[in-house]
């Protein structure tokens, strides 16, 4: 997971992508819709490598470099799922946790419960 984080730190743009490129989410966030050339399948191809290349399983490392396209539907169907608890995490703190940060959401009791579900 630390290695998926650090990658969409690292590649704003194609987190962004790859999470939330809606045109209404864009505008809700005050921002343009990412417009980019890169299709889907190559940033979920690049993030299967920066998470499978190096891991500390030289067994997996080896099964990486024989069939890299074997790990990249995983890694898009674990993307989905991140997507979908990120996106319904979102929703339901706008309702109730809006313009806070994460440090005044741990200070509300209600709050921190719905921070430990995810």
């Amino acid at each position: 997971m630390e290695r998926l984080l650090a990658w969409c730190k690292e590649n704003k743009d194609a987190w962004i992508k790859l999470f939330s490129n809606s045109a209404k989410d864009a505008k809700e966030q005050g921002r343009k819709k990412q417009q980019s050339r890169t299709s889907r399948d190559t940033f979920y191809s690049q993030v299967t490598q920066a998470i499978f290349l190096n891991d500390e399983d030289l067994e997996v490392q080896q099964l990486f470099k024989e069939d890299p396209k074997a790990f990249i539907k995983p890694v898009s169907t674990r993307f989905g799922t991140l997507k979908k608890k990120y996106n319904k995490f979102n929703k339901e703190l706008k309702q109730s946790g809006a313009g806070k940060t994460y440090a005044e959401l741990q200070e509300d009791p209600m709050m921190k419960s719905l921070i430990g579900k995810f």
